[in-house]
């Protein structure tokens, strides 16, 4: 167990370290190339410091007792990864890590398989690997090694001010990007809007056309259908008039017949 503030310091910044290893072998392993998972540009991850050293201030007492210590290192390195994931997202409004396809997730932020796996390494850092780390910081002479927390520390706040920097830049260029995205679909929607409005109205101009056309061709057919009608009641009651209708027909040609002399006799029959 640490005792003073030099001791702290060199827990958090040694299992800041081994963490980005522990992530970076991870990644390595399940994607097949290098990734840079760390928070920082440097070789660190912040989160594993600061979960180690919470386990550590919390469960000290039970270091002896493995199952008090698997249960409270499972809820100690939860409740920080929640709190860690929730904050980073509202303050640059990404999500660093998610958890959103895992089964029993809450939020995205934590899952019950990793929140396992931390438990299980809580017993590993605090029974195997933090006695060894304890014994290389008590060997160090206490003058190099606060010289090197000193330029540690410092090249971590460089670090930590450049990419906090970078992170704002790129969201305020993501927030113009996402302006002019929305502009430019205003203008597609307007035009889209006045095409689609066009298209309509012609549509609706040409269904009319059709509509009235059908309604001239009815009308064609009923009055046609009415004369025909008032035509036949007529000419049964008129016969004359069937007759003179018949009568002012205009006559066939008389057919014609070929003689076999190339005479040609036109009858009338």
């Amino acid at each position: 167990m640490p005792v003073d503030l030099y001791e702290w310091a060199w827990v958090w910044l040694i299992y800041a370290v081994i963490g980005w290893c522990c992530e970076v072998i991870f990644v390595a392993a399940n994607e097949g190339h290098f990734v840079n998972r760390g928070f920082l540009a440097g070789p660190v991850c912040p989160i594993y410091g600061f979960g180690v050293a919470a386990v550590l201030f919390c469960l000290w007492p039970v270091a002896d007792n493995l199952l008090l210590l698997f249960i409270g290192g499972v809820v100690v390195t939860s409740v920080l990864e929640f709190v860690t994931g929730f904050v980073l997202e509202k303050i640059f409004h990404e999500k660093w890590w998610d958890y959103t396809g895992q089964p029993f997730q809450l939020g995205g932020y934590i899952c019950l398989k990793f929140s396992l796996m931390w438990g299980i390494g809580c017993l590993l850092v605090v029974r195997v690997v933090h006695p060894l780390v304890m014994h290389f910081i008590r060997w160090l002479h206490p003058v190099a090694g606060r010289i090197f927390l000193v330029a540690a520390f410092v090249l971590l706040a460089v670090d930590l001010g450049v990419t906090v920097a970078s992170l704002l830049k790129i969201k305020k260029r993501v927030r113009l990007l996402h302006d002019l995205e929305g502009r430019i679909r205003e203008l597609s929607d307007g035009l889209g809007k006045n095409l689609a409005a066009g298209a309509l109205a012609a549509s609706r101009a040409r269904e009319h056309n059709r509509q009235e056309l059908e309604e001239l061709k009815r009308r064609y057919e009923r009055w046609t259908k009415e004369r025909d009608q008032k035509a036949r009641r007529f000419y049964r009651a008129f016969p004359s008039l069937q007759r003179l209708k018949e009568k002012n027909l205009p006559k066939k040609d008389p057919p014609m017949e070929k003689f076999p002399q190339g005479i040609v006799i036109v009858t009338n029959l």
